[in-house]
């Protein structure tokens, strides 16, 4: 059985965890944690979809995030995705803002978004383009490298 975990233990896990290891340690630790969700049958099955469905792209894996929020956390807002101009969007909407604080959540968001170029062995970064205490609110955009 699933229990859920409370988004303040979760963010406080992230905030002590920020407070001992530096930026790149931070964000790699949170890629590996989606990694290890990513394989858990919770998960799996919906990213085993994806692959199926659209392919090994970092960005049509990404489009599926919304459904995993949705399956992983409870009360915490909606996010959604768009794809525009050749980039990969992801806003998150009505997240509790007391969460949102400390700024380490929207930090483990970005790295965690980022997990689907290491499942395809491609690169990029997932960059935060604004966080909004006051709403709720984050925008994150995926930049796959490109090369020539």
């Amino acid at each position: 059985m699933l229990d859920w975990l409370p988004l303040s233990v979760l963010t406080t896990m992230m905030d002590v965890a920020r407070q001992v290891v530096d930026a790149e340690m931070f964000r790699k630790l949170q890629k590996d944690v989606a990694l290890v969700y990513l394989q858990r049958p919770l998960l799996r099955g919906l990213l085993e979809t994806s692959i199926r469905l659209f392919g090994f792209d970092p960005s049509f894996i990404l489009r599926w995030a919304p459904r995993a929020w949705d399956m992983v956390f409870r009360h915490c807002g909606r996010l959604e995705y768009e794809a525009a101009s050749g980039e990969n969007w992801l806003r998150l909407r009505g997240f509790p803002r007391e969460a949102l604080a400390s700024g380490s959540f929207v930090l483990a968001l970005a790295a965690a978004f980022e997990a689907p170029f290491i499942l395809t062995r491609t690169t990029g970064r997932v960059e935060i383009v604004s966080s909004d205490n006051a709403t709720g609110e984050a925008t994150f955009v995926m930049r796959p490298d490109r090369f020539p």
